[in-house]
């Protein structure tokens, strides 16, 4: 999903509020690096035309833009968008240090700033103007790796714990080279029975690579134990930012005391 950032505000008073405008054809970026390049489609979905400045960081959000020092460029790196106009953003590599054997995840980013609403202020009228920024993830996937991702699924380890309060807890190991994020993960009889327990919260369901990620159950359909034949299935989100099929995870169980 896309994350908005307020970044900024000129006048306050009584408000005329807006909306953010630029729209992005994908929830994430994948740079192939077989590709040599890869790009991102910007849309002004507003009413008027907006000023929209792009670029990528490595994790932090209140990173300067002018202190990164990241191996892509883009192209236009800034640019007018005019209402119902799309601009395509081209994004190169630069360098070649980045690592070889797994994705490497960076962000994509993009302000817009609206015009500056000269005539109503120099009337007296009394705005909050707002500039609007969208997050999205970038992932730079080297050429050559194995397995491919979708057989890459087939990887992922689920060892269920039970707790003596009742509890249950996942945790997910990644043996593989890729950033894999979870859209749900339930324990189930069957790919066809109810879930027993699904994921608790909304937190980050991202699993890197070689990792593991520890994911807190909330029961669904009764409470206790997992049962041993219980099993893990789960959903992904795909480079297209959609929804894998259920998927069943290699399960092992222990309990915890």
């Amino acid at each position: 999903m896309y994350l908005k950032y307020l970044v900024g505000l000129l006048l306050l008073a009584t408000a005329h509020w807006c909306h953010a405008g630029v729209v992005i054809n994908t929830t994430r970026i994948i740079f192939n690096e077989a590709d040599g390049e890869a790009s991102a489609q910007l849309r002004n979905s507003g009413s008027m035309p907006l000023l929209v400045q792009t670029w990528l960081d490595a994790g932090d959000p209140r990173a300067k833009v002018e202190s990164l020092n990241l191996p892509f460029a883009m192209t236009p790196s800034t640019a007018r968008i005019d209402p119902a106009r799309a601009q395509a953003v081209r994004i190169f590599r630069t360098r070649d240090d980045l690592p070889k054997d797994r994705e490497t995840l960076l962000w994509f980013n993009a302000l817009e700033i609206p015009p500056r609403p000269t005539q109503a202020m120099e009337q007296g009228t009394n705005l909050l103007q707002l500039s609007f920024r969208t997050r999205i993830k970038f992932l730079y996937r080297p050429k050559g790796l194995t397995p491919s991702f979708t057989d890459a699924l087939k990887l992922l380890q689920f060892n269920v714990s039970n707790g003596v309060d009742g509890t249950v807890q996942v945790v997910v190991h990644n043996p593989t080279p890729y950033h894999i994020t979870l859209r749900s993960l339930s324990l189930r009889g069957g790919a066809q029975s109810p879930a027993l327990t699904e994921l608790s919260g909304q937190g980050s369901h991202m699993v890197l690579p070689g990792s593991d990620l520890s994911l807190p159950m909330k029961w669904v359909g009764g409470s206790g134990l997992v049962p041993e034949q219980a099993s893990a299935y789960f959903t992904i989100i795909n480079d297209q930012g959609g929804e894998s099929r259920l998927q069943k995870g290699y399960t092992r169980h222990e309990e915890r005391h």
